[in-house]
């Protein structure tokens, strides 16, 4: 932040301490498996193995609240909207915001239900700042006073949809895109942990235990199979995964819904077919920005409505399997 912001209005998060319905299922799991273990161990004498089943039910735990705090951050005082002279900038739990005025073209905030949205979009990218934890009318009554008018409403996204539209005339198709390796390493690593506690916990006859851990060793597994590349030409997309192909044609698809945490990508039509990918946080930054850019010609392109949904990332193939 430039020194003009330093006398920026800041907006803090109201007093609030939460953590996400995710990190409690886990935890809990995690609580009741590590209890068994301790109470098995109880009635034996403790074995190095016992001990390493002990320190993995652990870890789950911390495993469980780390994802919580990824999707519900706890510490509310770290949650703020800082608007200043040159930039806003904040945190919302979820998203890092940092945008000069100079830059931003559209400027929105949009009340869903209980929930209230600010979205900020420069040519380059989009941003969802979410506002249920800040005094959301304050923030707004600001940042209209500050923005200027060409970037408010519809004249901000008229100005938005022509500036992408002439970067995206030089988008160059087909577009081939591949997951980050990191995916494919940490997916490995995982199965095989998860392995390890099983036969450890099939060592010791804990068989709720073993149980639990094959689970998620196949979840790792199934996972790492749907990791493959996706093509996106100027008439369809391709999907191929382990021993499967997948295909759409542009000119089926009426709807794209995005999973608000980026895991997954779905594409419907109207006739039935869907097709889903791997999300923006499967790839590296400059190969979401390509699928986000192509995404945006396309819409335009086809008039394709977009939604964002948790249901997109458990959503399933259907009637796109092709032999190519």
């Amino acid at each position: 932040m430039s020194a003009t912001d330093r006398q920026a209005t800041v907006f803090t998060a109201r007093k609030r301490y939460w953590i996400s319905w995710s990190a409690w299922v886990l935890a809990v799991a995690s609580l009741l498996a590590f209890m068994y273990a301790v109470l098995h161990a109880a009635q034996t004498t403790p074995t190095p193995w016992v001990r390493i089943l002990q320190a993995g039910v652990f870890l789950l735990v911390l495993f469980g609240l780390a994802i919580g705090m990824r999707n519900d951050y706890p510490f509310p005082w770290k949650i703020k909207l800082s608007v200043g002279e040159t930039a806003v900038s904040g945190f919302d739990g979820k998203t890092r915001l940092n945008v000069r005025w100079n830059d931003l073209v559209f400027l929105h905030y949009e009340v869903q239900g209980k929930n209230h949205y600010l979205f900020l979009s420069t040519l380059e990218e989009d941003f969802v700042f979410s506002l249920n934890r800040l005094p959301a009318a304050a923030i707004w009554d600001t940042l209209r006073r500050q923005a200027s008018p060409s970037v408010l409403g519809a004249a901000g996204w008229e100005r938005l949809s022509a500036g992408r539209a002439r970067q995206n005339q030089t988008i160059d198709l087909p577009l081939t895109v591949q997951p980050a390796r990191f995916w494919y390493v940490a997916l490995v690593l995982s199965a095989l942990f998860f392995l390890l506690l099983a036969a450890i916990s099939g060592w010791q006859e804990l068989w709720p235990g073993v149980l639990f851990f094959l689970a998620a060793a196949a979840l790792s597994i199934y996972t790492f199979s749907l990791l493959a590349p996706v093509t996106f030409d100027r008439e369809t997309i391709h999907y191929a995964p382990w021993r499967r192909r997948y295909q759409i044609r542009w000119d089926e698809i009426t709807e794209i819904e995005f999973d608000p945490q980026g895991n997954a990508i779905a594409f419907r039509s109207g006739g039935g077919k869907q097709m889903v990918i791997p999300g923006f946080l499967m790839y590296s930054q400059a190969q979401s920005k390509a699928i986000g850019a192509l995404l945006d010609n396309q819409k335009q392109k086809w008039d394709i409505q977009t939604t964002k949904s948790w249901k997109a990332a458990f959503r399933q193939q259907r009637n796109t399997r092709t032999n190519f």
